[in-house]
């Protein structure tokens, strides 16, 4: 394996002044450049894992695991010992994100590795989700949309949590991810978790609303509402292409629940019950982690819980209403961006059993993590895995990144 080194030459610490504007709060960014000219790292136009390596520096590895760069190192250390953080790629590899509960969102161009850190206070961020265009990332905090960060500059729009529409309710509900550059999919605040205003336990949801809003004017437009006195608790997930969202519930606590999984199309609105994946949504959990398959409509999720030994992985199709029973050796943590190979890790014991890498989460002190690559057939057959490091630590993939 060949190896090289590529030290941090710049920090961009971005120090943001809040200005209050209509019915959003926006910010600019006053940045601090140091003298020295950022190196940056050499072009390479293939598709590479990042992940995080030994003392929190970015390491990209070939998807043949012959060829690993050394990068920047990224300030994860967290005071609190053990915390958690998301983290991701743009669409176009050039950029990542990782927003943390102790430093904020950091931003990083992998092209000249320049840092933008967006502090806590400014930017509440518990996930988020890039633009399709790479110029902006929404996060979600607290099941809310919190802030869209225009990028590189770092100037954030924070629409108003006290907007409501006409039934009281906040417009500012929990961020699905983005229909096209200036529109986001969203729900009610309250809609998106059977939990009531608090944290209080609340009643079973019975309707699920999936709205249309524009980040210029924060405007809202319903796409459609699913409701069943049996849901229990529902949520979304976006295609790719922003094109069609799939609902599916789950069961919670000991309320009545009747399985469904529903297709939407986000522009006019049509439901589409698709019966044969309803019969093989589990109660439990229920379709508990996608990773959609990049310029297609079909989903890999996992099914059960690795803590009861039952885990499993199906291909879901949602526009024929088709599945199809895949085996991994590991957990499925991402395809690449052509789609055409997906990355698998394995940890220890303990995060294996909690399903490692889900959801692009990552625990500073976890790991070290092995990940891997595999291909499928036409049979949804993998190949035998290519072996890409032992060492990824804290999240087993940062994102795909390239730098032509």
């Amino acid at each position: 394996m060949h190896r090289k080194r590529y030290q941090t030459v710049s920090l961009i610490v971005a120090v943001l002044l809040l200005v209050g504007c209509a019915s959003h709060t926006t910010s600019t960014t006053s940045v601090q450049r140091p003298a020295a000219t950022p190196q940056g790292l050499p072009s390479f136009s293939d598709w590479r894992v990042a992940y995080l390596g030994q003392n929190d520096h970015l390491e990209m590895v070939s998807l043949d695991g012959k060829t690993t760069l050394e990068g920047v190192h990224l300030p994860l250390s967290s005071p609190q010992g053990l915390a958690v953080f998301t983290a991701g790629t743009s669409p176009d590899g050039e950029r990542l994100a990782i927003s943390t509960g102790w430093v904020g969102l950091i931003y990083l161009d992998v092209r000249t590795e320049q840092l933008v850190i967006l502090p806590r206070d400014v930017v509440d961020s518990n996930t988020f989700f890039w633009a399709p265009d790479g110029h902006a990332v929404v996060t979600d905090g607290d099941n809310k949309v919190s802030s869209i960060v225009a990028l590189p500059a770092g100037a954030v729009t924070q629409p108003s949590a006290h907007e409501v529409d006409a039934r009281g309710r906040f417009i500012t509900g929990a961020t699905y991810g983005w229909l096209d550059d200036t529109h986001l999919a969203v729900d009610y605040g309250e809609g998106h978790f059977p939990y009531t205003p608090g944290n209080q336990v609340g009643t079973p949801q019975t309707e699920a609303d999936l709205l249309n809003m524009n980040i210029n004017t924060g405007t809202l437009q319903p796409i459609a509402a699913i409701t069943s006195a049996t849901m229990a608790a529902g949520t979304f997930s976006l295609t790719p292409d922003g094109h069609e969202a799939l609902f599916s519930n789950n069961d919670w606590r000991d309320f009545p629940f009747t399985p469904d999984v529903e297709r939407v199309d986000t522009a006019t609105g049509q439901v589409t019950s698709l019966p044969h994946l309803t019969s093989i949504l589990p109660a439990q959990g229920g379709f508990n982690h996608f990773l959609w398959i990049p310029h297609t409509h079909l989903a890999l999720v996992t099914v059960g819980f690795p803590q009861n030994g039952d885990l499993g992985n199906q291909i879901l199709d949602i526009d024929r209403d088709s599945s199809t029973p895949v085996t991994l050796a590991g957990f499925p943590v991402a395809w690449s961006p052509d789609g055409k190979t997906l990355i698998i890790a394995r940890s220890d014991p303990t995060s294996n059993a909690n399903g490692v890498g889900a959801g692009d989460v990552g625990e500073t002190g976890s790991g070290p993590d092995t990940i891997t690559a595999v291909t499928f057939n036409a049979s949804w057959q993998g190949s035998s895995p290519v072996h890409l490091t032992t060492k990824a630590s804290q999240i087993p993939r940062v994102g795909f990144v390239h730098n032509p």
